[in-house]
């Protein structure tokens, strides 16, 4: 089978997404990855193209100015409230729908795919799918809450389960028309197809919507589209670096987790970055601090604390007793995977939402970027010192054990390749 890979780097997005590809590979399959930008003016990814080539598949990265071609503006994120946090971040990535239905439809002429597999936050992919008659999957690496969904919260809002009432349902489905069907048309017009007044009927007519995440985290929707499928969360793999304490073995501190986004927008939690060295260091604890591009010498110095750029969290969470988390999927089910209570300082797309079923769980303490170093030190210590948050962290790892993820989103691609509904 012949698959043609639709992504960019979103940072979380990326490992789940090799995964599948190696998988997909594992199983004979031939893997071309067509890699973009997920909002205007993004840069070229060469660490995410360098993942995907070293398991096997074969990278296409158009040059920068081709994506800039037809693609609108940056939006005003500002002019979106906070409390609608996702519709925000559909406002990124909508612009760039239109080079992203031209560029995949240039390669399902050279390539010929017999699949063509896309993650959601590049609808411009499965629009050319769609124009093609390609059989079309989309691939979500996080909770379904880009959506509305029967029983559950206005995606965004960090909001426990339950429907919301209908003035912020109404508000979320008109902020998303607003923001993604001047673009979504604008792309179906390139390829030859017909406007849609649904933000998501791109998906609904999809083959499969695979969900690469936990029913057993996520909050139970009370029906949900006949093409989604929960696959499952991803099953962490051996570390390809091993990491080294710089601490004497015998050290029996609490060693803390503070993981912060590996991509350019670390700087929006530099104040959570502050407050937890500092709180760590208060309590007599160790933290391992992964900051992205940020100069550690910014932050709070200690003997106590060990900052990174990036560090595997299969090498490091099995070292950890709590991590200090901005509550990317990714993260957050690693964390949960090794049993591991959270603090949770959500920043940005689908980080309030998972922060909130931390909460929900018993798992963690849910707080914000605006809470204070006495805020962070009190949870901190909680989360550590308290068992009933160690106990429900480690009763949904045991719920996530049998998950594989991969496996099944593979299986599922085959299926839809076989004609399988």
């Amino acid at each position: 089978m012949r698959i043609l890979l639709c992504t960019g780097d979103g940072g979380g997005n990326v490992p789940p997404t090799v995964a599948v590809a190696r998988e997909l590979l594992r199983r004979g399959h031939t893997v071309r990855l067509l890699a973009g930008p997920y909002y205007p003016g993004a840069p070229r990814s060469k660490p995410m193209e360098t993942q995907f080539s070293a398991v096997g598949c074969e990278v296409v990265s158009p040059e920068a100015g081709s994506w800039a071609k037809d693609a609108g503006a940056f939006p005003d994120l500002n002019a979106i409230p906070e409390r609608l946090m996702m519709s925000r971040t559909m406002a990124l990535w909508m612009p760039v729908a239109v080079p992203w239905a031209t560029h995949t439809r240039d390669q399902i002429e050279s390539f010929r795919p017999d699949v063509v597999l896309t993650d959601v936050i590049m609808p411009g992919a499965g629009i050319a799918a769609e124009a093609g008659g390609i059989p079309r999957i989309v691939l979500l690496t996080f909770i379904a809450n880009h959506r509305l969904l029967p029983g559950l919260p206005v995606p965004g809002r960090g909001a426990p389960p339950g429907d919301d009432d209908l003035s912020k349902q109404r508000e979320f489905v008109d902020l998303a028309c607003q923001v993604s069907l001047p673009h979504l048309n604008g792309a179906r017009r390139s390829v030859g197809l017909a406007a849609d007044d649904d933000p998501w009927a791109w998906e609904d007519r999809a083959d499969r919507v695979i969900v690469l995440s936990s029913r057993a985290f996520d909050y139970p929707a009370t029906a949900y589209p006949p093409n989604l499928v929960y696959a499952g969360s991803v099953r962490p793999t051996l570390p390809d670096d091993v990491w080294i304490s710089p601490w004497e073995q015998s050290d029996v501190r609490p060693l803390v987790a503070v993981s912060g986004t590996t991509t350019g927008l670390s700087g929006l939690w530099f104040s959570v970055f502050q407050a937890s060295a500092n709180a760590v260091v208060e309590l007599g604890m160790r933290a391992v601090v992964t900051i992205g591009p940020l100069d550690p010498q910014t932050l709070p110095q200690n003997e106590a604390l060990m900052y990174g750029s990036f560090i595997p969290h299969s090498s490091l969470l099995p070292n950890a007793v709590a991590m200090v988390t901005q509550c990317g999927h990714g993260a957050t089910i690693a964390a949960l995977r090794h049993g591991l209570p959270m603090v949770c300082a959500p920043v940005f797309a689908d980080q309030p939402d998972i922060a909130a079923r931390v909460s929900h769980h018993g798992a963690g303490i849910a707080l914000t970027t605006r809470s204070g170093a006495t805020e962070f030190r009190d949870a901190i210590q909680a989360v550590v010192t308290q068992p009933r948050y160690r106990e429900a962290a480690r009763a949904l790892r045991d719920k996530l054990a049998d998950e594989d993820g991969v496996t099944i989103a593979a299986d599922e691609i085959e299926a839809v390749q076989a004609g399988i509904t």
